[in-house]
């Protein structure tokens, strides 16, 4: 395989934010945001450690495409994405299951 340079970084790039533009920006839950980024740093800490301390940047610089932004750095370094689950409702109790309330 040929070596990844700075145009491939530029095509990812382009990925995540042609995905960007096709849906609206989300506030992403942040314990989902937290996830991504120790994965992120896990990829870069096994194929591309000079890249740690871009992490924080990339997650700022893609809000809201955080998922489409880890699944390009994966393309990029050859490695399958793991699957993120959908947060499960918050901790605070803020978060309500409607499926069980029935209209009154």
């Amino acid at each position: 395989p040929r070596a990844r340079g700075r145009r491939d970084e530029e095509v990812g790039e382009q990925r995540a934010r042609g995905s960007r533009r096709e849906q609206p920006a989300m506030d992403t839950d942040p314990r989902l945001v937290a996830r991504i980024g120790e994965l992120v740093r896990g990829v870069y800490a096994r194929r591309n450690p000079a890249k740690l301390d871009e992490v924080e940047y990339l997650l700022k610089k893609y809000r809201g495409a955080e998922v489409e932004m880890y699944r390009s750095v994966c393309e990029k370094y050859g490695e399958r994405p793991q699957a993120l689950s959908p947060p499960r409702g918050r901790r605070d109790g803020a978060a309500r299951d409607h499926r069980r309330e029935r209209p009154g």
